[in-house]
């Protein structure tokens, strides 16, 4: 029980900085929390089904990754399913709102 909610909380720190980098790097969003809890949004949902998408194609019959390079491709499928994800939604909603 405790374990899903450690991953739970990594990813929303983790999503959290990279989500702070690229709000604040890309100069048509502007940085606000809620800009940051849209991109989170996006980004965490958008990180797992691309994350098991991406087990069911490359992990072997037991259902492992076995060696080392199918888990480093889960890491930066991982990161960019998450950024495109959060990207998406916080571009989504500038473009319905007219924030900027």
């Amino acid at each position: 029980m405790l374990l899903p909610f450690l991953g739970f909380v990594t990813g929303c720190l983790f999503f959290g900085i990279v989500g702070t980098i690229l709000i604040k790097t890309i100069s048509y969003f502007h940085f606000t929390f809620m800009n940051l809890l849209i991109f989170l949004t996006g980004a965490l949902p958008s990180a797992f089904i691309v994350s098991a998408v991406y087990g069911w194609y490359v992990a072997g019959p037991d259902g492992l990754l076995e060696n080392t390079s199918p888990v480093l491709g889960l890491f930066v499928v991982t990161l960019f399913g998450g950024v495109i994800g959060g990207l998406s939604l916080l571009y989504s909603r500038a473009k319905l709102t007219d924030d900027n």
